[in-house]
């Protein structure tokens, strides 16, 4: 019933233009810095869960920013699709969160 419904969304997989890499790095980086300021009112206001959940998203937003250089460099098909994957994957934007703390 519902198979009909629900479209399946195409992820996109391919090259981008250093156009669109330094646009997607810029775009990430103050969603990040945007993101860490909200996370910290709501800290100083109290809202401990809410400020957590928004810093845990900053720091994914950071993260992008080197998934994205790897995605300019990306010598062929093969490191392409693994480099979209960590773009995709949570645990690889979140491993850099210790050296944002020491920037």
């Amino acid at each position: 019933m519902f198979e009909n419904l629900v479209k399946k969304v195409q992820q996109y997989r391919g090259r981008l233009s250093s156009a669109e890499i330094a646009q997607g790095m810029n775009a990430a980086r103050e969603n990040a810095k945007r993101l860490a300021k909200d996370a910290q009112l709501l800290l100083e206001n109290e809202r401990y869960a809410s400020a957590l959940a928004l810093a845990i998203l900053s720091i994914e937003e950071a993260g992008k920013e080197p998934v994205l250089r790897g995605l300019a460099v990306a010598s062929d098909e093969k490191q392409l699709q693994e480099r979209w994957r960590d773009y995709r994957s949570h645990t690889s934007k979140n491993a850099f969160w210790p050296l944002l703390h020491l920037l």
